[in-house]
């Protein structure tokens, strides 16, 4: 009888907790989007990559790999695609690890590395860099 008992508190106790919270639900968190980029800077020369932001947030630009040379500076530059051009709104200078953060509004930007900026490297640079929308 006792048995009977506590598995009927159990159950009240149960449907009470469930009435309390009033039928409210939890939003799922939206996901982290990532972006690997890569590409080539040729000597005196450029490469641009586009990527999509799917709704405005915060956007983590980090340079993960740069080869041959990990300790080479280089510049980055962001902006929109204008027709077979990046309008670039924002560029930098980085290395290898660099960390670049904003916010975007929706919509396709471009990325692009336009010069190497170390005047001792005279060859191509291999570039590697994560996009991370959230």
């Amino acid at each position: 009888m006792d048995r009977r008992i506590a598995i009927a508190a159990a159950l009240a106790l149960a449907l009470v907790s469930a009435a309390a919270c009033g039928g409210s639900s939890v939003t799922a968190p939206t996901p982290t989007i990532t972006d690997t980029i890569t590409g080539t800077v040729t000597l005196n020369g450029a490469d641009v990559h586009n990527f999509t932001v799917v709704k405005t947030g915060d956007v983590t630009i980090t340079v993960t790999a740069l080869a041959p040379t990990s300790t080479i500076s280089m510049g980055i530059a962001l902006g929109q695609p204008s027709g077979t051009q990046c309008a670039v709104f924002s560029s930098n200078t980085v290395t290898q690890g660099s960390v670049l953060q904003g916010s975007l509004t929706a919509g396709t930007y471009c990325l692009g590395a336009p010069v190497v900026v170390q005047p001792a490297e005279k060859r191509s640079l291999n570039a590697e860099c994560k996009v991370q929308m959230s």
